[in-house]
């Protein structure tokens, strides 16, 4: 709740003592609206306006505070009378640009709105700024949007691009896609739905689980999903010492990068490998990375930044406790290996471009339990392989198509590799615990 000020204070007392003054009604509206309590300066501009119907800064400060209240209709009935008027002063090009970007109307919005600066500094809206070069850029092809890369992202091998992967690449994770689009592929379909609840998209998804169950897949697809460029945070660059950045700034970088190039994805893989610098006695000054990273999350939150921040571990014991505290990441979601219907879905993907006879999919998921998906791709690669093989032994070349027993043969040379990371996981139960995750795992290898 605003503070009462003294000048409001006085205002109340003289408004009440001349309820028919429409110059102290309209002290009064002003003072409500340089509060920011629009709900007020809405009430007392009507006031104003029963006084004294043409006043037209009145139905200016009316029309905003609509805005602001998100009474838009009245707000654009306010704008039809004030563009009556023979000139518009610069917070009437306001109201028309507020309007305007409702509407669609992104460049007459950003021509009202620097028209209106131009007359007048006072007026600069940094947040309606940025939801203005947001959209500018967005309605731009996308080879234009992305195709400038600031120098110094190049020499760090940065840059923000739309992946060709969607969710349609992924079979499964149903939950997970759930999240990424009510938290990024919605907003930019339902803008307006996000302004009217005041949700702000983005936000921070820690992912964690077995090697090659498609964490990093998943955030790729996101991006691709809500057809926004991803950006990936090169962790093994940022530890490393040889490559002559400051590590700190480095970290900064990708999450200004982020900001440059928002609304986008934000990736970095293999976070457990900030932990790494701790053993590196040379390096103390770099310690405090994974303190900074938690620090730029905060501050991406604070800011309400439209950015998805996703960071993908398999080594969730080798983090670090303050990077599961609550506020931290929005979402902390385990990525099992696929289910039952998943890996039957995985291979007839994978099996699609190669020659293969009346395979039962779902024989083949059944017989493997606990695979990856980079397993199953594993697995077809030794069929396939030992198959030219025999072609070329026993069929002078000819090509023979796949059959059950091929793979059969070969699960006995690929086997699921995420067996290892289980038995590892319930060695370090006791900080899985402490930290909250344990469950999840638990919970999903019971059942095997």
């Amino acid at each position: 709740m605003n503070p009462i000020s003294p000048t409001l204070i006085e205002l109340l007392k003289a408004c009440a003592h001349k309820p028919k003054d429409a110059s102290l009604q309209k002290q009064l509206a002003e003072c409500y609206f340089q509060m920011n309590q629009f709900e007020e300066a809405e009430e007392a501009y009507l006031k104003v306006l029963h006084l004294d119907h043409q006043n037209l800064s009145a139905k200016i400060g009316l029309g905003i505070s609509f805005v602001q209240n998100k009474k838009y209709r009245e707000a654009n009935i306010i704008l039809e009378e004030i563009l009556k008027a023979d000139t518009l002063p610069p917070e009437g090009l306001i109201l028309k640009a507020y309007i305007a970007f409702l509407n669609n109307q992104i460049e007459e919005a950003k021509e009202a709105y620097f028209d209106a600066l131009e007359s007048n500094s006072q007026l600069m809206n940094k947040d309606f700024e940025k939801k203005l070069f947001k959209k500018l850029r967005k309605n731009l092809p996308a080879e234009e949007r992305f195709s400038e890369i600031d120098p110094v992202m190049e020499d760090l091998d940065v840059s923000a691009e739309i992946p060709s992967e969607n969710f349609s690449h992924i079979g499964g994770y149903l939950d997970i896609k759930k999240i990424i689009n009510l938290k990024m592929v919605f907003p930019q379909i339902y803008p307006e739905t996000y302004e009217g609840y005041s949700k702000n998209p983005g936000g921070s998804i820690l992912l964690y689980g077995p090697p090659g169950c498609g964490k990093s897949l998943i955030a790729k697809a996101a991006a691709g999903e809500a057809q926004i460029p991803l950006i990936e945070g090169k962790v093994h660059e940022i530890i490393n010492p040889a490559f002559g950045i400051p590590h700190q700034n480095q970290m900064q970088f990708y999450f200004q990068s982020a900001k440059d190039f928002e609304p986008c994805v934000l990736l970095f893989d293999d976070l457990d490998l900030l932990n790494k610098i701790k053993t590196v006695k040379t390096l103390k000054q770099y310690r405090p990375l994974v303190s900074q990273f938690t620090a730029q999350l905060e501050t991406s939150k604070h800011e309400q930044n439209d950015i998805l921040t996703i960071a993908c571990t398999s080594l969730p014991w080798n983090l670090e406790e303050i990077v599961f505290r609550t506020g931290r990441f929005e979402n902390v979601i385990f990525v099992a290996p696929p289910s039952l219907e998943d890996r039957a879905q995985i291979l007839k993907t994978i099996l699609k471009k190669f020659p293969n006879k009346e395979l039962n999919f779902g024989e083949l998921a059944t017989m493997t339990p606990l695979y990856s998906g980079s397993d199953l791709e594993a697995l077809v690669l030794h069929a396939v392989e030992s198959k030219i093989a025999l072609s070329i032994k026993r069929h002078q070349g000819q090509i023979v198509p796949l059959e059950m027993n091929d793979f059969k043969q070969s699960m006995n040379i690929v086997q699921a590799s995420t067996l290892s990371w289980f038995r590892t996981a319930k060695q370090h139960k006791d900080f899985l615990k402490k930290v909250g995750i344990y469950k999840s795992i638990k919970s999903f290898w019971k059942n095997y």
